[in-house]
């Protein structure tokens, strides 16, 4: 280990990132002392506590490390003045250092640390998006919560462009490239590590927009129990997945919970006594114990092209992120008659409109009635907010809608109403209406047999399969959601 004293003016950026991250990796109040900071500096940097001491020495002396009651000043190290850190004196020579990184008011610039501030505060308001959109001499930040894109903020254009800098470092993209569409994952600090953060940026006539899709760790495995699923269909769903082989399709528009819905049902299967293969574009969700593969046409690896190397890794379970061509969709098929369970999801508005959707991708009639074992079409509406949630009456001419998908109308409805916990939206978080179409004999016989998408919808009623309304529907009876957030269906 090296005695040198290390200067800061050769380690601005460094010294700044390493006293982020030790303010990270702290807890509680976020407090340390003197001498924890200079044995982490020693530590990280290879030198000597010696020279730690020397260099926090030297730190306070530039300006980047102040005592709490110091005011802020000019002086700081150069190329890199936006950054301060205060410490506060304990009684004994051990400072107390107060990790609290401070924008100098005079300084017009964005820290690496304010791109982190922005996703703290997504985070808070249980954003799942965050979009900044350049519009002539500004960007607006906004937040999709529950499903609804929120304004959030208007930043300058010079503070706009900045952050979007700094967050495509942090993707460790290149950010003098903003000419070009750009994909990545943001590597986050330990405090911020139960989260996934996936950027695309794009250029458009203003400038570059960017868009951040947030995903939480515990939010990523959730248990079948907690997806919406009423007891009926639970019990289904677990007696479907005892198959063991064949093909589940999820069904659904972007951002209905598909891929949520995915991860759920492949991770009751992991039981430790199967391989688990996943083919996605992108990956959505780093889990441990599945061997992801990306697609990358680059390097010739489709979705076919996965398929076909995962069939050679012996997977027992593939999940297959989407089927979007007739290549992938006889790939699929070829797995799944050769005894692996696929999972993938497929964009169309019910379970019908699948078996349509396959046949246009020249999947014929025989392999989909003789491999397909279930269709999962689902939604997701806003749960209505525990805290001020109310009813009201329900209106004579509300009752049709609910006799026609059989089910008894309530004399009272649950009505949205907004209070400070929903940020008067009257709505708090949302939860899956969900179709599941098991593929009985007869159902099979229909599609081998040609059967059109009418007939099988018909069919599947008939047999007593649920739609997405009349679930929809029962929630609103169950006082889970509003019959406004339901109308959203009534096209189906």
């Amino acid at each position: 280990m090296t005695t040198q004293t290390v200067k800061p003016t050769r380690l601005v950026n460094t010294i700044h990132a390493l006293l982020e991250r030790f303010r990270n990796e702290l807890t509680g109040a976020r407090q340390a002392t003197r001498t924890q900071l200079i044995q982490f500096l020693a530590r990280h940097l290879e030198i000597s506590e010696d020279a730690a001491g020397k260099l926090f020495d030297d730190l306070r002396q530039a300006g980047v490390i102040v005592r709490g009651d110091e005011p802020l000043t000019d002086a700081s190290l150069p190329d890199r003045n936006d950054q301060q850190w205060s410490i506060h004196a304990g009684e004994d020579n051990d400072s107390v250092i107060r990790l609290e990184s401070q924008l100098r008011p005079t300084k017009d610039v964005v820290r690496e640390t304010q791109a982190l501030d922005l996703l703290r505060r997504a985070i808070a308001n249980r954003a799942t998006d965050v979009h900044l959109d350049p519009f002539g001499d500004e960007t607006e930040v906004r937040f999709r919560i529950d499903g609804r894109l929120e304004h959030y903020c208007r930043l300058s254009e010079s503070i706009g462009e900045q952050l979007i800098s700094q967050l495509k470092v942090l993707a460790n993209l290149d950010p003098s490239e903003p000419f070009h569409p750009h994909e990545g994952r943001l590597e986050l600090p330990i405090a911020l590590s139960e989260y996934h953060v996936r950027i695309t940026t794009t250029p458009v006539v203003s400038g570059e927009a960017v868009a951040l899709r947030i995903l939480r760790r515990e939010q990523i495995l959730r248990p079948l129990d907690s997806l919406g699923l009423n007891p009926v269909l639970l019990a289904q769903v677990r007696e479907l997945l005892c198959h063991g082989e064949g093909m589940l399709l999820v069904s659904g528009p972007s951002g209905a919970g598909k891929t949520t819905t995915l991860y759920s049902l492949v991770h009751h299967l992991d039981d430790g006594h199967k391989n688990i293969v996943t083919i996605e574009d992108p990956v959505e969700y780093l889990v441990p114990g599945m061997a992801q593969l990306q697609i990358d046409p680059k390097h010739d690896l489709s979705f076919a092209a996965g398929l076909r190397t995962a069939l050679r890794m012996d997977a027992d379970v593939m999940l297959l992120s989407e089927i979007r061509d007739a290549e992938t969709a006889a790939a699929a098929m070829r797995a799944s008659s050769s005894g692996k369970y696929v999972f993938s999801t497929f964009h169309t508005r019910d379970a019908a409109s699948v078996v349509t959707g396959m046949r246009d991708l020249q999947v014929d009639d025989r392999s989909l009635a003789s491999n397909l074992r279930a269709i999962v079409a689902q939604r997701l509406v806003r749960r209505i907010c525990k805290h001020c949630g109310s009813t009201r009456p329900l209106h004579d001419d509300e009752s049709a809608r609910f006799t026609t998908n059989g089910i008894t109308p309530p004399e009272h409805v649950p009505v949205a109403v907004g209070c400070n916990v929903c940020q008067q939206t009257g709505y708090r978080e949302r939860i899956g209406v969900f179709e599941i179409a098991v593929v009985t004999s007869e159902i099979a016989a229909a599609i081998e047999g040609g059967k059109s998408e009418h007939e099988l919808r018909e069919l599947l009623r008939n047999s007593g399969t649920s739609s997405l309304m009349s679930d929809g529907l029962q929630k609103v009876c169950d006082g889970i959601t509003t019959l406004e957030e339901i109308a959203a269906l009534s096209c189906l």
